[in-house]
């Protein structure tokens, strides 16, 4: 009897953690990866992000509730870098690139980005011509 509930345990273990990955995510992560970029985890970026922001537009902090379920990387491609974000949904990959693009814009500077659903790549120091091509690609 305890032998089955070991089986049924590990079982059940083996199928949260599968069914709980995201394909996509792992998807779109190794194909940048294959383009040559690097790509690293940045737990830390949802908590600082917002304060960035508000230090750089001169205002107070501002909630971000479309980062409470993101996941964020620092994306390091040639002599450019981007954040690569998964949002939990395509409204707030949306509601992410608006802020970033509008922040940009505020501030005089274009901040490329690409989106396909939930994911997001927006560059922060973008790559020299028209290089980030084939990590633009990866998004779609």
């Amino acid at each position: 009897m305890a032998k089955w509930m070991a089986i049924a345990l590990v079982a059940g273990i083996a199928a949260f953690i599968l069914l709980g990955r995201d394909d996509k995510a792992e998807a779109v992560r190794s194909c940048i990866e294959k383009a040559g970029a690097t790509v690293e985890e940045s737990p830390n970026a949802k908590q600082i992000f917002p304060y960035l922001l508000a230090i750089g537009a001169g205002t107070s902090v501002q909630s971000m509730p479309e980062l409470d379920d993101a996941s964020v990387y620092g994306v390091r491609y040639g002599d450019g870098e981007a954040l690569l974000f998964f949002a939990r949904d395509g409204e707030d990959a949306g509601s992410l690139e608006q802020t970033l693009v509008g922040f940009g814009a505020g501030g005089g500077v274009d901040v490329p980005s690409s989106r396909a659903g939930k994911v997001l790549l927006v560059w922060t120091v973008p790559v020299s011509g028209a290089a980030s091509s084939p990590l633009d690609a990866c998004i779609e």
